[in-house]
C-alpha cells in the first residue's frame, strides 16, 4: 500500500476505494484503474502531480469551462467550483 498525498485541490486527506482514490473533503476522484492493472497503480498515479503553472492554468480553464457551458444544474457542480477556485487561490498563492 502506498501512502498518499493530500487532495490536489484541497489539500485534505484522500483514501483508497476499490480502484481510484477520493478527497474525503472535496470529493475529487481518480485516477481509475482497470481490474488488469497493480493494485497499488491508482495510488501510484494519484500521487503524480503536476507543477503548480500547470495546475493553475488546468484549474483556471475548468472552472472557466464549468462557469460557462452550463454545467449549474448537475449534481456536486457548486462543490467542484469552490475545490477549483482554492487550488486556484493556493497556486497563485493567495
Amino acid at each position: 500500500m502506498v501512502d498518499l498525498l493530500g487532495c490536489p485541490f484541497c489539500g485534505k486527506p484522500a483514501q483508497r476505494c476499490k480502484k481510484y482514490v477520493r478527497c474525503s473533503e472535496c470529493g475529487c476522484d481518480g485516477p481509475f484503474t482497470s481490474d488488469d492493472v497493480d493494485d497499488d497503480q491508482c495510488e501510484i498515479d494519484w500521487n503524480t502531480r503536476l507543477h503548480d503553472a500547470e495546475i493553475l492554468e488546468a484549474s483556471e480553464n475548468l472552472l472557466f469551462r464549468i462557469r460557462n457551458i452550463g454545467y449549474w444544474n448537475k449534481p456536486d457542480t457548486e462543490m467542484y467550483i469552490k475545490a477549483l477556485e482554492a487550488a486556484v487561490s493556493k497556486a497563485k498563492g493567495e
